[in-house]
Order: C-alpha cells, then structure tokens, then sequence
C-alpha cells in the first residue's frame, strides 16, 4: 500500500491546463496526486505555475530536425534533471512524453537517483516516427482483432527520411526496458509496444476528472449553436486535432451520405489543424456538405464542455493507430454515444453497441449507418450515452486510475 506524502518527481516536455489529449493526463497525473496526499514536483521543459505543485523549468531548446538525436540525449536537459534529482529525492519518478526536450536518458538520471521509475506511453513514438498507419489494409472494411504492429526500420526510413537514426529504435528499447515499468495506456499500445520489443509493459487505463461534466444550462448550450449556426439541427461533433490521419476524410464522406437519409444532419468541427493550417476548411466543398459543416477552431475548456452536451453525438474516426483516445472518455462523461474507431485503443473505452459503436472507418457505409441510427433515434442515442456515463464513473474515473497508479507504485 502507498501511503500518503511519498515525494513524487514528474518528467515532462509539456505541462499545462488542458481537456485532454497527454498533456491533460498529465497535469491531472500531478494534480490528483498532489490531492491524495503525496509530494509532486514536475521537471518540465515548458510548464505552467500550479497550485499544490512545484513546477521547476528546465532549459532545453530543442529543433526538430535533431528529434531523433536529442530525443535521446540533450546534455542539457539531462544534466539539470540529474541535479534536480539529486536535491529532491524522490520515491517515484514518473515521466510522461519526454521525447522532445528532455529525452529518454533522463530515465537513466532518474534510476540512480530513486528506487522506483515509471513511464507512460501515450503513442507510437518510442518506436516510429509518425502516426502508425501501415498495419492498415484501406481495403479491408472489417476490423482486426489484433493486427501485427512490428515497426520495421525501412517503414521508419520511409517516413523520417533524412531524420532517421538507425540507433534511435535500440536505445529507447533498452531504456524502457530498464526502468521499473512502462505503463501503456491501453492493451493496444501494449501490444504494439511487445511487437518492438519493448516488453516492460502494464497497462493503466487513463482516467478523467469527471467535476467538469456536469450539465450546461439550456442557455449555454443554445448560445453555443446559435455562435455557430447550428440551431435546429442535428449536430455531430468532431472533437480534437484535425487531420488526414484522424479521419477527416471519413466524417466528411459519411456525412454527406447520412444527410441523404438525416437531411438536418450538421457537423461541428472542434479543434485546430494539425501544423496550424487551414487547408483542412475547404475540404467540405468537396464532398458537397459544405453547408453543414463549422469549423470552430481551438476551444476553450469550458466552451469544449458546453460543445459536448450541444452535440447528439461523437466521432472519433482515426484511420492511423490511435492509442487510447481522450474524446472517448469525454464524449461518455457528457453522456454522449460515441462512434469510434477499430484502430487502437477506442474499444477498451466504448462498449460496441452498449455505448456506442466500433466501425472501420473505411467502411464509410457502416459509418453513415451508425451516424444514421443515431441522429434518427435520439431514445437510442440517450440509452448509449447514459450507459456511457456509468461506464466512465464506473471504470475510468480519475479516483480510480490514480489509485491503480499508486498500486504500481507500491508493487
């Protein structure tokens, strides 16, 4: 048993406020433990002052050009993060997304200064360079139960070309596999993860932090269709970034087949495009929904909440290996029915056809229906995303997930 007032160091490039997505896991990570009773302090290349939490910021400039080097090693990071260990002695070190500014042999520091060091693997990036795509067959329309996800080293030449690293794979290999246990964030990653190699592995689900899912008041939700136009109709919601990988292209196809049978259907597009463009805002008029389609760009926390209870229902329809995706959990906190992707880790969240449905989002035909049945059946709608919601309080809430932290830590 872990008993309150353990000193706990958190290692992260990035540490902020946010809904979701890593960073969010990790700025509740800090949080709730700080609410439980334990020291936390975070090491962090960028960070945010926060109340309960010493937040130190390490200098490590950092150019991505050089990801695949100093993702391993910046002499810089290392040494303040070693000295910083040095001075707080921590029972626990716990990184999270460390491949950037601060790099994987801050693990190393972190071994010879506390008996136990854990690290979360939110994505692909301990062995590939970008989304993970090619255990994916576009023509296939079924789902795979569990795919092969070995990386080979000439998929990752393909993808980094003049940033590849033949090295890189091995080094992050035998430093994950030297810690005391890398946690995924879902069976899928865990298995991707074994497939290269990395063995090391538990999974902990991650939780939410339900206190923001309360329900909006009637005028808060009408003002934010009324923001975008989108009185009077049915609304799906597209929440995070925006991209090829995640799908983009899927929605927009189905979207313009269901309205065929849901001519009042709408879709409401939340979230900035992945590299800051807006390209993506044309799109629309190529599938013929461009009068359905908002793009509202980056939401605040509070107007992404109010988004979510606007919204009939959500999808999550990444064609790329999507390790456990955020929107899930908060779709099923807002008590919304979910469509969601086959690749990844989305049905260890959404229970097919108990909270919403799994689909091939190649299967554009399986998508619309979906869409179809849900924007057509609001009394089905309702009955998934009230499963939804009891199954996030019952098996993803944050109490829970910081207690099986604390059960690793204790192990």
């Amino acid at each position: 048993m872990v008993l309150p007032g353990m000193r706990v160091v958190i290692l992260a490039d990035q540490f902020a406020p946010a809904l979701g997505g890593a960073l969010g896991v990790c700025y509740q990570h800090a949080v709730g433990l700080s609410r439980r009773g334990h020291q936390v302090t975070v090491l962090t290349a960028n960070g945010q002052p926060t109340a309960g939490v010493a937040v130190n910021v390490v200098t490590a400039p950092f150019h991505p050009r050089w990801g695949a080097y100093l993702g391993l090693h910046h002499p810089s990071a290392v040494r303040q993060v070693a000295a910083a260990l040095r001075r707080l002695k921590p029972d626990i070190v716990h990184a999270h997304n460390i491949y950037q500014a601060l790099s994987y042999r801050c693990l190393e520091a972190a071994r010879r200064s506390a008996p136990k060091v854990f690290l979360t693997t939110h994505d692909v990036q301990s062995f590939a360079y970008a989304k993970l795509t090619h255990f994916i067959d576009p023509a296939r329309r079924d789902c795979p139960f569990r795919p092969k996800y070995r990386t080979s080293w000439l998929v990752n030449l393909r993808t980094a070309k003049k940033r590849f690293n033949p090295f890189r794979n091995a080094v992050i290999r035998r430093r994950l596999n030297g810690i005391t246990k890398v946690l995924a964030v879902s069976q899928a990653l865990a298995d991707a993860l074994a497939d290269n190699g990395i063995t090391n592995v538990a999974v902990v689900h991650n939780g939410i932090d339900l206190t923001p899912w309360t329900p909006r008041p009637p005028a808060v939700t009408e003002e934010l269709l009324r923001r975008f136009d989108l009185v009077g109709r049915r609304v799906l919601l597209f929440p995070g970034r925006i991209s090829g990988a995640k799908g983009i292209n899927q929605i927009l196809a189905a979207l313009a087949a269901a309205a065929q049978t849901v001519p009042d259907a709408a879709l409401l597009v939340a979230g900035s495009a992945e590299g800051g463009g807006s390209s993506y805002q044309q799109l629309p008029q190529g599938y013929g929904v461009a009068e359905r389609v908002r793009f509202a760009g980056q939401l605040s926390p509070e107007e992404m909440v109010a988004a979510y209870f606007a919204c009939a229902a959500v999808v999550v329809p990444s064609v790329c290996f999507d390790s456990f995706p955020s929107v899930n959990l908060e779709a099923m906190a807002a008590g919304k029915p979910v469509v969601a992707t086959c690749f990844g880790g989305s049905r260890e969240a959404v229970a097919d056809g108990q909270t919403g449905f799994i689909i091939n989002p190649y299967d554009t035909n399986a998508l619309t229906d979906r869409i179809v049945r849900l924007l057509s059946d609001p009394a089905l709608a309702a009955r998934l995303g009230v499963a939804g919601h009891a199954r996030a309080v019952a098996e993803f809430s944050a109490p829970r997930w910081l207690e099986e932290l604390e059960r690793q830590y204790a192990a």
